[in-house]
């Protein structure tokens, strides 16, 4: 995860958590010039994009055969019995350290610190458990792709909701 954030950050591309990030800091600092109808468009768009490309990846990966497909299933049944309050909670933390992580980077003039600012965070989060929505897109997606009948698709979407609120 954190080389896909790296990747991310470092070409300038944007991605759900720092869109959010910044379409936020925008709206707060200057609502005349940011509306709440310019907040929903960038997150509807954003994380649209997202979803989409996390499917993407998911095809790709078992295409592929690739090893990291099997675990995705463990992974989505365990964040799937997680409760309402749990997921929104670890997505509230994971989304800090994301956006520290993307924050770090911008601070850094120099490759190595924005690797470094990026990679502590990023894994930071990961070892401690935290839930990151477009992390979660991909696992069920592919644990769906691998599994077809290990969930609903209503029930990962219903997981979706507090973990993109987070």
């Amino acid at each position: 995860f954190p080389v896909s954030l790296l990747l991310i950050s470092l070409t300038g591309c944007g991605a759900w958590t720092g869109d959010m990030l910044l379409v936020a800091r925008a709206f707060v600092r200057s609502p005349e010039r940011t509306s709440l109808v310019d907040v929903l468009r960038c997150a509807v768009l954003s994380w649209t994009g997202s979803f989409l490309g996390t499917i993407i990846a998911a095809l790709l990966a078992t295409g592929a055969g690739l090893p990291a497909c099997k675990p995705c299933l463990e992974i989505a049944l365990h964040r799937l019995n997680l409760t309402w309050l749990q997921t929104f909670s670890r997505a509230v933390g994971g989304g800090c350290f994301i956006c520290l992580a993307l924050f770090l980077s911008k601070l850094n003039r120099e490759m190595s610190g924005k690797v470094i600012g990026i990679w502590v965070p990023t894994s930071t989060y990961v070892i401690c458990g935290f839930e990151h929505v477009i992390a979660s897109m991909f696992f069920m997606s592919c644990a769906k792709l691998n599994n077809p009948s290990a969930f609903k698709v209503a029930d990962m979407l219903l997981f979706l909701i507090p973990s993109t609120l987070g």
